[in-house]
């Protein structure tokens, strides 16, 4: 949303986004397959799904409002940052909506973004690896 309100360039590719979404449903997957069985699970009384929920308010609150929101504004700092050492100033991208002025080389355009595409991704997944590295015990 913030690069279609702010006309910026799109800078994760569909394609990063698809191997992001991939790769974190593989891990979630491969934890949940090697958690240790727990003897007693058929023993107990099943939860009550209106008081006992799995995701609450709190949760999906800290994921997408705080962990999201620090996520995505590192991410977009760090390209945006790595464009501009490379000479694509911010300015000249920010309320542009793909009509980059003339005295930039449309190929040093593409070829910026798509590496500051990259330094968005790596510092997304360099995010996202310490997050759950810290677990999620706390709920």
């Amino acid at each position: 949303m913030i690069n279609v309100l702010f006309g910026l360039p799109q800078i994760l590719s569909s394609f990063l986004m698809i191997v992001i979404c991939c790769f974190t449903d593989c891990v979630a997957a491969m934890t949940l397959a090697y958690e240790k069985p727990e003897s007693d699970t058929l023993t107990r009384k099943p939860r009550n799904n209106r008081t006992e929920h799995l995701v609450d308010g709190k949760l999906i609150f800290h994921a997408y409002c705080c962990v999201g929101v620090i996520e995505c504004v590192c991410s977009m700092s760090m390209s945006f940052w790595y464009m501009q050492r490379q000479g694509l100033p911010f300015s000249a991208v920010w309320l542009s909506y793909g009509n980059i002025d003339p005295k930039y080389d449309p190929d040093f355009v593409t070829r910026t973004a798509n590496e500051a595409s990259s330094v968005y991704f790596v510092t997304l997944v360099v995010m996202y690896i310490s997050t759950m590295r810290r677990g999620t015990n706390d709920y």
